[in-house]
C-alpha cells in the first residue's frame, strides 16, 4: 500500500495549508539556504527559482508604491513651484 505524503504549511503551530510537492520543495530549498547562508557556506544553489528572473513586487505591495511614488513625484512637482 502507497501513503499519499501531504505537506502542510505551518505558522505558531497552526495549519496555513496544505503545499504541493513543487512548493514545499521550495521552502525546503530556501530553509537549506539560510542555514549555509548562516554557517558561511555557498547558498545560491539553494536558490535558483530567485536567481534566474529579476524580483518582483507582490501585487499587494505595487499598487501602494506606485502611489507614494505619484506622490513624492506632485511633492517635488510643487516644491519647485
Amino acid at each position: 500500500m502507497l501513503l499519499k505524503v501531504k505537506r502542510v504549511l505551518t505558522h505558531l503551530g497552526s495549519a496555513v495549508r496544505v503545499l504541493d510537492a513543487e512548493e514545499a520543495r521550495a521552502i525546503d530549498d530556501a530553509l537549506s539556504g539560510i542555514a549555509e547562508a548562516v554557517e558561511g557556506r555557498a547558498f545560491e544553489s539553494h536558490f535558483a527559482d530567485l536567481l534566474s528572473r529579476e524580483p518582483e513586487l507582490p501585487l499587494h505591495l505595487r499598487d501602494r508604491v506606485t502611489h507614494i511614488a505619484a506622490e513624492a513625484k506632485n511633492s517635488f512637482r510643487d516644491q519647485r513651484n
